[in-house]
């Protein structure tokens, strides 16, 4: 059965798509995270959804685990990773050096990460995750915006 989350006043205003719960809540949901994904591939964008889910995963632990921080900046935010997602590139930068400071010393070596907490409250990774949930919230509201998956939204937010 749906989770049921109050209905949005108007699912035309992309503003309401930038209201941090809706995303969550409507993709906490198996079935419509799938049918976001199929429209995310289709789109070639299911990267920035997989992004999405990992860093939301991340910051759900109860016990920061850096490896898995450090897994989403090699996977998804550095120059030519496996699944590079667009960032600005000023955004681009500001993953690049994080990176360096909080994973890599002079010799490439991995840090202690264990002791770096202070990244999840740098204000550059704060920019650059709200750059990624700014662009799904885009590709969502593409989503909603296609007559084929409209009705799926709709629905869920039915009473």
């Amino acid at each position: 059965m749906n989770k049921q989350i109050e209905k949005p006043n108007n699912l035309n205003n992309l503003k309401i798509f930038h209201n941090k719960n809706f995303l969550g809540n409507y993709l906490s949901n198996v079935e419509e995270f799938s049918r976001f994904q199929k429209f995310c591939k289709n789109e070639c964008s299911e990267d920035n959804l997989l992004c999405w889910r990992d860093y939301n995963d991340f910051i759900k632990l109860k016990k920061i685990k850096f490896s898995k921080l450090k897994k989403i900046f090699e996977n998804y935010l550095l120059i030519n990773s496996i699944n590079e997602i667009y960032l600005s590139n000023q955004d681009k930068n500001l993953a690049q050096s994080l990176y360096n400071t909080y994973f890599k010393d002079k010799n490439n070596n991995v840090i202690n990460i264990d002791k770096k907490k202070d990244i999840i409250i740098n204000d550059d990774f704060i920019t650059i995750f709200n750059g990624i949930v700014k662009n799904l919230l885009e590709i969502f509201y593409n989503y909603y915006k296609n007559g084929k998956y409209k009705t799926f939204v709709n629905n869920f937010f039915k009473y």
